[in-house]
């Protein structure tokens, strides 16, 4: 005799799968470094600062080169700026301090290094962008342990027949119902995860941003695709949680309705005149004697 064929998955089942899949390759799609989150136009009213578009990813920043850089190699450039502006030169303090008083505009005229309000803006850069290098690297490993999650949930729902395979009974549905409990913990994990990892990027760059802006002048990065991707996975992860919950909530009940329906069955009689009092039902006339 041939093997007995596997029964096919339920649809919510297969639906939970495709769901994780999909959702964890778009996460891993956001980690690329090249798709960017946040993006500012060309903006010449701030000279040649922003002559070339900005992007910006979880990775890093594009520089005025239009090459992406790391948040943490922005961080040291400019913070070894601002240590080098900080610690200063007498030679070219004094140079810096007659071109200042001749051209009677201040430490502008001499470059950064003579002028406080951009050292003091310098400062501000190097304590945004070391923020911005730890929340970013905290946002990839959420991100990623998100995806780990998500990619998971098909192995856990293959998992789940072979739970309590040598148990029997009651024993058995209990270890049944806390495989699929684990299963619905780890896509909510595969949820919950890549949404702090956007919140926490997202939040961070606006705040960096603003106070950028309270400072000098400097171009607004608005959302841009890799934001609008990250959303559109973590959807897609939101309704696989609904799909968990659903079959974790549902299971057994399905048995025990078609148990109750038996039973109930079992209790009534087989014969429809069983129980009924002789000469037929009440309120009907007695049958008849045959003719003789």
């Amino acid at each position: 005799m041939g093997k007995k064929s596997k029964e096919p998955k339920p649809v919510i089942d297969q639906a939970l799968s495709w769901l994780a899949v999909l959702a964890g390759i778009i996460g891993l799609v956001c980690l690329i470094p090249k798709v960017p989150y946040r993006y500012s136009e060309i903006y010449t009213g701030y000279h040649n600062r922003f002559g070339v578009v900005r992007r910006y990813s979880l990775f890093g920043v594009t520089n005025k080169n239009g090459q992406m850089a790391s948040w943490f190699k922005l961080k040291r450039d400019t913070c070894a700026k601002m240590k080098e502006f900080a610690q200063g030169n007498p030679l070219l303090a004094v140079a810096g301090s007659l071109a200042a008083s001749q051209s009677k505009v201040g430490g502008a005229v001499a470059g950064c290094l003579f002028w406080d309000v951009c050292k003091a803006q310098m400062n501000v850069r190097c304590m945004e962008y070391t923020t911005m290098s730890i929340i970013s690297l905290i946002a990839m490993l959420f991100q990623l342990g998100g995806v780990g999650c998500l990619l998971c949930v098909p192995m856990m729902l293959n998992s789940e027949d072979d739970t309590g395979k040598e148990k029997k009974g009651a024993k058995k549905e209990k270890a049944k119902k806390s495989a699929m409990a684990a299963t619905m913990n780890v896509t909510i994990a595969g949820c919950l995860l890549p949404f702090i990892s956007w919140a926490m990027y997202m939040g961070c760059t606006d705040s960096m941003f603003h106070t950028f802006k309270t400072k000098e002048a400097y171009a607004y990065a608005y959302s841009y695709i890799g934001s609008y991707i990250a959303v559109t996975g973590d959807f897609l992860a939101l309704i696989g949680i609904v799909c968990a919950w659903r079959r974790w909530s549902k299971f057994g009940q399905d048995k025990d309705d078609d148990e109750g329906d038996a039973a109930a069955n079992a209790s009534m009689p087989t014969d429809p005149m069983a129980g009924m009092p002789p000469g037929g039902a009440p309120g009907m006339p007695p049958p008849m004697p045959p003719p003789s």
